[in-house]
């Protein structure tokens, strides 16, 4: 596909591979499914959740279990590991923006010494 575009009720179509007039008519009417892939700087939800999340000593916090959207920015909840819970709460909110999440790859890292419910 090279380009797509909304027209009346209808989605018009630009392939590469159909490049006559005649060719486009014998496909008027059909239907086609695309797979969209986002961009790669792109983070979806499913590339978080159950994810481990370290803090910036490289101690395991908990575990990321939600993200919760909201309108100034979406937050992630990490549900705190048993050993660290005693002393704070089970849950960790932490607003998901590039000052407190560090790293998203196979694990997360998160900068949580600016957090104001989180002893340091």
């Amino acid at each position: 596909m090279r380009a797509a575009r909304p027209h009346k009720t209808n989605i018009l179509l630009s392939l590469a591979e159909v490049n006559s007039l005649n060719t486009a008519e014998k496909l008027r009417g059909q239907k086609a499914e695309i797979a969209v892939r986002p961009p790669d700087d792109i983070v979806l939800d499913e590339d978080i959740l159950q994810k481990k999340v370290y803090d910036q000593n490289d101690q395991f916090v908990g575990t990321a279990a939600e993200i919760i959207q909201t309108p100034a920015h979406d937050v992630l909840v990490i549900m705190a590991d048993a050993e660290r819970s005693r002393s704070i709460r089970k849950e960790i909110l932490v607003p998901l923006i590039p000052v407190f999440v560090k790293e998203i790859s196979a694990i997360i890292k998160v900068d949580l010494k600016n957090l104001a419910e989180y002893p340091a």
